[in-house]
């Protein structure tokens, strides 16, 4: 099982995640047409990343997971992959 150090670790990396790519939507440059699929993406991480950091919290109260398996059952898969490492 998964220690609360190590979770705590991924949870602190998930809410450096968030306010990453809070400062990406804020600094972006105004759209260029076809080129905002960058944009849609951090648009589309802002949403999820709340909601995994939640079942983070959810995971580790019921200790229902190892990091390995909430990592590979994430949407953000590789996102977290990274930064388990």
């Amino acid at each position: 099982m998964s220690t609360a150090l190590e979770w705590n670790a991924l949870r602190l990396r998930l809410e450096n995640q968030i306010e990453d790519i809070a400062a990406k939507i804020q600094s972006y440059p105004p759209p260029i047409t076809g080129c905002d699929e960058q944009f849609n993406h951090f648009l589309e991480l802002r949403r999820v990343l709340p909601q995994e950091l939640a079942r983070l919290d959810n995971v580790v109260r019921d200790r229902s997971l190892t990091i390995h398996e909430f990592i590979v059952t994430s949407p953000i898969e590789e996102i977290l992959s990274d930064l388990s490492s």
